[in-house]
């Protein structure tokens, strides 16, 4: 989704190399399409063997680091399982429920690093906005719609049915 689209922007800027994103194509495959065009790497499919395409992408290892913008409990589980041992699991994806089972023993048995992530500092913004110039072409992709404040119900209704990406309302 969005967090993951602009993760990625992220990752890229900063130089990060490797970069394997997860998407589902069930009902939309604009998501797929966009990870490609910004840089990912590989974009697995989330019916696909992902722990063996990872392995076979790292040279039999585990990944480094996996981060969770879904806050899907099958993806964290499974994003838990793909780290090497002392990989890093980060999560910025919101779960539906408040409470989630994870995986706790093999996260304690790899000895991974747990970390969660939702900030309003503001040396954190600054650096998020430097990184939005830098990337405006790439940015606007991800922004598939644009709709006045006062349709802000259409906006809605096209995230909810998957048919934009992102909408951001606008004050004309």
């Amino acid at each position: 989704g969005p967090i993951g689209l602009f993760t990625l922007i992220t990752l890229v800027d900063l130089g990060a190399k490797n970069i394997v994103c997860v998407a589902s194509i069930r009902r939309n495959k604009i998501r797929y399409q966009l990870a490609e065009d910004l840089g990912a790497t590989a974009v697995l499919l989330t019916e696909d063997d992902i722990p063996t395409k990872v392995k076979q992408m790292n040279d039999g290892w585990g990944a480094d680091c996996v981060i969770d913008c879904s806050g899907d409990p099958d993806a964290i589980n499974q994003g838990i399982g793909l780290l090497r041992k002392g990989g890093k699991f980060i999560a910025l994806g919101i779960a539906h429920d408040a409470v989630i089972p994870i995986a706790f023993n093999q996260a304690v048995l790899s000895v991974i690093e747990m970390v969660f992530s939702a900030t309003s500092s503001h040396d954190a913004w600054v650096k998020v906005i430097g990184i939005l110039e830098r990337n405006e072409g790439k940015v606007k992709k991800v922004i598939t719609h644009q709709y006045p404040f006062v349709d802000w119900e259409l906006a809605y209704q096209k995230i909810a049915n998957r048919e934009a990406v992102k909408a951001v309302l606008i004050n004309p």
